[in-house]
């Protein structure tokens, strides 16, 4: 089986409600393994201009990846907020996730 393709999409905005700048980083923290694909952690570096942004990912709950338990960590880089970062786990069930369901604090997704 191969890995499923996830559309991450997202939107950050200021607390006035305009676009946010910046940059938003994407790194396994680990090497996931399914049948004969392998995906190695390296950084995928979004550049914010509009506050918005769309990118594909692989899902890291498979059936079959392993190892389990692999997440991408998170990095926001930006010009308005404090640096912060977090693991997601990019759910296989769905084709395109919004990045707010899965930070930290959100409810889970169905």
């Amino acid at each position: 089986m191969a890995f499923s393709q996830i559309v991450l999409t997202g939107t950050y905005a200021t607390e006035s409600g305009s676009f946010a700048t910046g940059e938003i980083e994407f790194q396994l923290t680990d090497t996931m393994t399914n049948a004969n694909e392998v995906v190695e952690p390296t950084s995928t570096i979004i550049r914010l201009t509009t506050g918005t942004f769309s990118v594909t990912l692989d899902a890291n709950d498979d059936t079959g990846t392993t190892p389990t338990g692999v997440g991408y960590t998170v990095i926001e880089r930006l010009t308005v907020t404090p640096e912060r970062s977090y693991i997601i786990t990019l759910p296989s069930a769905h084709g395109t996730v919004d990045i707010s369901t899965l930070m930290p604090g959100a409810p889970p997704t169905q």
